[in-house]
């Protein structure tokens, strides 16, 4: 929460920790592909690169440790600091959002107004069929695809990501664009595409 009593999302506090160890080290972070827009914009903008791997906080540590990336950390707010160790810290977060505020002498509201504003929905389906990754690379017809944890198409409003839990039967959809509007309508097709492939 922020001095104002706003939420502050997870992808929007790993984007300014990011940038504040971009700005004192350079190099790469690293990230899932769920992770906002918000984050590769904002990096970029300030010389640093990501690199994006599949979901799971271990699985960002070892391609840290690969490529000797200093950071790292996934969009529910789980950072990982690799000078520290190859694991989430919570303690280690606060403390470092809290050198942020201090070195920059701002708020985190303030922080928070620096990162690009994207808009991010969430849906799950039931889905127990194994191929439907298979199956819907078959029918996806538009954008770039990432199939590095699924599937990610970007497109001209933004992006869609489908992918299996690896504890459910079911398959999630995240879409983020620049507005929920968007955000919503590119939900809305790929569920639709998704229903129709279950059938």
């Amino acid at each position: 929460m922020d001095g104002e009593g706003s939420y502050v999302y997870g992808d929007r506090s790993l984007a300014i920790v990011a940038v504040y160890m971009v700005e004192r080290h350079g190099g790469t972070v690293v990230t899932p592909v769920p992770t906002s827009s918000c984050v590769e914009e904002y990096v970029r903008k300030k010389g640093g690169n990501v690199v994006y791997t599949r979901v799971g906080a271990p699985i960002v540590a070892r391609k840290m440790i690969e490529i000797g990336a200093l950071f790292g950390g996934e969009e529910n707010g789980g950072l990982i600091f690799s000078n520290h160790q190859y694991c989430r810290d919570a303690g280690m977060a606060s403390a470092a959002m809290l050198e942020v505020m201090a070195a920059k002498e701002r708020t985190l509201s303030e922080l928070v107004k620096e990162v690009p504003s994207y808009a991010l929905v969430k849906t799950k389906v039931r889905c127990e069929k194994k191929d439907i990754i298979e199956r819907l690379k078959e029918k996806i017809q538009e954008g770039r695809c990432d199939y590095t944890d699924g599937i990610k198409v970007y497109t001209e409003d933004g992006w869609v990501l489908m992918r299996p839990s690896g504890t459910e039967p079911i398959l999630r959809i995240y879409a983020e664009g620049k507005s929920e509007k968007e955000a919503q309508q590119l939900i809305s097709r790929y569920r639709s595409l998704v229903e129709e492939e279950l059938k």
